[in-house]
């Protein structure tokens, strides 16, 4: 077992603003709940499905309360009741023209960006070599495309850091 830290990292400013790709997943959720509640940090989520409106969310969790969606509805309330604060973005990051939008509402919002957490990926476990060149596309349209949509929007030394997550699921 790992004991947490006592400190937040260098680079993870509290009250700090921060993009993670891949929206509601996993593993960005869990790192959205890090940053909301021990660094009080605005946190910006993009994805490329819709979310639900705050104004759904009672139903939501009514109707579906063990869905992957209500999970997150849950995550976002306590980084909220923490003092954080999370905007929810729909857009595709490997579409520059959708991710410019997005971005550029985060700026409105936040003032700035000071790290993004590149996560966007798309899970399709099956060895590449079996796949045929448009799914190779596919799968890694979210890292690459992203990725250089990113850098492009949010151009150099602006930034504390921008991190990457892997394609690890890939074999």
């Amino acid at each position: 077992p790992a004991n947490p830290a006592d400190a937040l990292p260098k680079r993870i400013k509290d009250g700090g603003r921060y993009v993670i790709t891949g929206g509601v997943g996993g593993i960005g959720l869990e790192l959205a709940r890090y940053l909301g509640t021990g660094a009080k940090a605005k946190v910006a989520l993009i994805g490329r499905s819709k979310f639900p409106g705050g104004a759904e969310w009672d139903v939501v969790l009514a109707k579906h309360p063990n869905s992957r969606t209500a999970h997150a509805i849950q995550v976002i309330r306590e980084i909220e009741a923490a003092g954080g604060e999370v905007l929810i973005l729909t857009a595709d990051v490997a579409n520059k023209r959708a991710l410019a939008a997005a971005i550029e509402k985060i700026l409105s919002e936040f003032g700035g960006v000071d790290g993004v957490f590149h996560g966007a990926g798309i899970m399709d476990d099956a060895p590449m070599l079996g796949k045929s060149l448009e799914d190779t596309h596919n799968v890694l349209a979210p890292k690459v495309a992203g990725g250089e949509n990113l850098s492009a929007l949010l151009p150099d030394g602006e930034l504390d850091f921008f991190a990457v997550f892997s394609l690890c699921g890939i074999n």
